[in-house]
């Protein structure tokens, strides 16, 4: 996932026009403040400003009702060690 993050980091310049953009690397995506995220492994946000503390655990978090949905998001599913594709199947 580095590898992803690092080429897209490297090879777009963004939006353009300033416009800010957030990349994210399994950022936990909340769409209900009472629900478990989504965490996946690639998230692209437009017109988004990172947070101050986007380094830290508690900064590494997506949540709609504050950002608005991401643009793109992506999930690899690479082996079935992880129990990655059992979610997927249902």
């Amino acid at each position: 996932m580095s590898l992803i993050g690092e080429t897209l980091r490297t090879s777009w310049d963004g939006p353009g026009d300033g416009r800010p953009f957030l990349l994210g690397i399994d950022v936990g995506i909340f769409s209900d403040e009472h629900r478990p995220p989504v965490v996946p492994d690639v998230v692209l946000g437009l017109d988004v400003q990172a947070p101050d503390d986007c380094w830290e655990k508690q900064g590494r978090s997506w949540f709609v009702w504050r950002y608005g949905p991401p643009l793109f998001a992506a999930e690899f599913v690479s082996a079935p060690d992880g129990g990655e594709l059992a979610k997927l199947n249902g």
